[in-house]
């Protein structure tokens, strides 16, 4: 009889400890953060980076209902200067999407194509035609 009053209180806390689960508003925790506020004024507001990348801090949060990554760009003068809210579905998706992909190479304004990345840009190459012949500099005087 010992052993069932022992079982059903384990499973009993079990199933209750499950029920009292608060999902973090996100949201709100989102909107606490203005663009402008420092580096100082997150961490005091949010808590440290879950990971922190050159000038970007996160925030990864494993909901089981919403997973999400809070992402704020930081100036060099460790400034907010944009933030975002992401799906960490949307970031899966689009990582399996792009993965083996590179890029479209895109020819800046007024810039000659790009055979490849890193490929010369047009305005460095010699220009077609006859080449001018170099004069030689005038002997030196004793």
């Amino acid at each position: 009889m010992d052993r069932w009053v022992i079982a059903c209180v384990a499973v009993s806390v079990l199933a209750s400890s499950g029920c009292y689960y608060k999902r973090p508003d996100v949201e709100q925790m989102y909107a606490k953060v203005a663009v402008g506020e420092s580096r100082a004024g997150v961490v005091k507001d949010l808590g440290e980076p879950t990971l922190t990348q050159q000038s970007e801090m996160f925030y990864i949060y494993d909901d089981p209902e919403k997973p999400v990554r809070l992402r704020f760009v930081l100036d060099d003068k460790d400034i907010v200067v944009a933030k975002y809210i992401e799906s960490k579905k949307d970031l899966a998706k689009k990582a399996e999407e792009t993965q083996g992909n590179v890029p479209p190479i895109q020819a800046l304004p007024g810039e000659e194509p790009r055979a490849y990345p890193g490929g010369p840009i047009g305005r460095f190459q010699p220009k077609p035609g006859p080449e001018t012949p170099v004069t030689p500099a005038p002997p030196a005087k004793p």
